[in-house]
């Protein structure tokens, strides 16, 4: 079974890379979103927390996207027999991944400081980590 957290080494190694090429520290952002997706998704399913599909605002379908649904699903979690409050802790740091990677992979303007970007991404990655081991 592949181990979505080699995703998170990757981005680690392309992060630190002596070259600073905008397309590494990219992909690293993007490589630490997907390990922690899943790590989230496993979680979820461990754990049990609820990922339903979300209405959309006009009442007409609803977004099925499993990003969508693990990230609502974390954040809306509410268990008063465990400390919920870090599993929608680890959600808001979720979407931060998924806003991050989304302009990782589809924004064409420069990217600004792309090597601190990548560096944030994988501490957030890291406290992701933390969070949902502690619960």
């Amino acid at each position: 079974m592949f181990d979505w957290e080699d995703f998170l080494v990757l981005a680690r190694e392309l992060s630190i890379s002596s070259l600073s090429e905008e397309s590494k520290l990219r992909t690293s952002i993007s490589r630490t979103y997907y390990s922690m997706f899943h790590r989230a998704q496993d979680f979820c399913k461990m754990k049990g927390v609820p990922t339903p599909p979300i209405p959309s605002p006009s009442g007409i379908g609803n977004d099925n996207s499993p990003h969508m649904r693990i990230i609502s699903g974390m954040r809306k979690y509410n268990d008063s027999t465990k400390n919920y409050k870090e599993v929608i802790f680890a959600g808001r740091l979720l979407d931060t991944l998924r806003i991050k990677r989304v302009h990782a992979d589809y924004t064409d303007a420069p990217f600004g400081d792309a090597k601190t970007d990548a560096t944030n991404a994988i501490s957030t990655a890291e406290q992701i980590i933390k969070t949902l081991d502690n619960f």
